[in-house]
C-alpha cells in the first residue's frame, strides 16, 4: 500500500511536458465581444441561443466537448441556491466526476439557466441531452463533438477571421483557466473545476495570465463590458470591426 501511494505521489508531481500556446487564449476583452454579437443573434435566432451557451460551457466553466456533448438535463441544476453542473465520471475524462459551481460565474448561470428552460419548453426531461440537435428529422438527438465544434467557430465568428482560423472549441477551456486564475482562483480550485489529474497541469496557465484587470468573478463585467461600442454602431447603422451582424446564423 505505502509503495502503491508513493508511486501515486510521484505521478500525481510528474513534470507536464505539454506546453501551451498562448495566443489561443481569448482575452476578456474578445470573450465580452462574442457575448455582445451573440445577444443580439439570440434574439432571432434558437440555434445562436445554443451557439451561445456551448460557448459559455466551454470559456466559462471549462469543459471540454466531450462534457458539453453528454450532459444530459439532469446534470444542469440552475434551479437550487447555488447552482452547479455535476460533470458524471461517465462522460469525464478518466471517469473523474466533478461539480461545476454555476453560483460563483455569474455569466455562465444566466446563460445556462436561460438554456435549460428553453429546453424544458421544448419538452426535454431529466436524462434528455442538455444540447440537442435543432435540425429537421434529428431534433433532440445528442450533438456529436464535430457539430459542437462547429458551433463554437461560429458562436466567435465575430473575431477577426485570422483571429478565429486558430482557435478550437479546447481554446475555450484554456481561456476559462487563463481567466480564473487571473481573478485569483486559487490553483487547487482552478484544478478541481478542469479536472486535471495533476496540479501541474493547471499551474502552466499561470504563466499565461491575461494583462487586464483581475476581477474575484472574471465573468462578471465581461457580459456588457462588448456591448457600449455595438449599441453605438448599431445607431449610427455601422458594424463594429470584425464583427458581421447579417448572414446566417447557424451552425449545422
Amino acid at each position: 500500500m505505502k509503495t502503491a501511494n508513493k508511486t501515486a505521489q510521484r505521478k500525481s508531481h510528474s513534470p507536464v511536458r505539454w506546453q501551451l500556446d498562448e495566443t489561443r487564449i481569448l482575452s476578456r476583452r474578445e470573450v465580452a465581444d462574442v457575448l455582445a454579437d451573440l445577444a443580439i443573434r439570440c434574439r432571432r435566432s434558437l440555434n445562436s441561443r445554443m451557439n451561445r451557451v456551448i460557448f459559455a460551457m466551454s470559456a466559462f466553466c471549462g469543459l471540454r466537448v466531450s462534457e458539453i456533448c453528454g450532459l444530459e438535463l439532469r446534470d444542469v441544476r440552475a434551479e437550487i441556491d447555488r447552482p452547479d453542473i455535476l460533470i458524471r465520471g461517465e462522460i469525464a475524462k478518466r471517469g473523474r466526476r466533478r461539480n461545476i459551481p454555476l453560483w460563483r460565474l455569474g455569466a455562465a448561470r444566466e446563460i445556462i439557466a436561460e438554456w435549460k428552460q428553453a429546453r424544458v419548453g421544448q419538452g426535454a426531461k431529466g436524462r434528455d441531452p442538455f444540447v440537442a440537435s435543432l435540425a429537421a428529422g434529428s431534433a433532440g438527438r445528442r450533438l456529436v463533438r464535430q457539430n459542437a465544434a462547429r458551433r463554437w467557430k461560429t458562436a466567435v465568428r465575430c473575431l477577426p477571421t485570422e483571429r478565429t482560423a486558430r482557435l478550437s472549441i479546447h481554446d475555450g477551456r484554456h481561456t476559462c483557466a487563463s481567466l480564473l486564475l487571473a481573478a485569483g482562483w486559487p490553483l487547487p480550485n482552478v484544478q478541481k473545476l478542469l479536472g486535471h489529474s495533476n496540479i501541474a497541469t493547471t499551474a502552466i496557465y499561470l504563466h499565461a495570465l491575461p494583462d487586464d484587470d483581475a476581477l474575484a468573478d472574471p465573468f462578471a463585467a465581461i457580459q456588457t463590458a462588448g456591448q457600449p461600442a455595438r449599441q453605438n454602431a448599431r445607431q449610427a447603422g455601422q458594424t463594429p470591426a470584425g464583427c458581421d451582424l447579417t448572414g446566417p446564423d447557424d451552425a449545422t
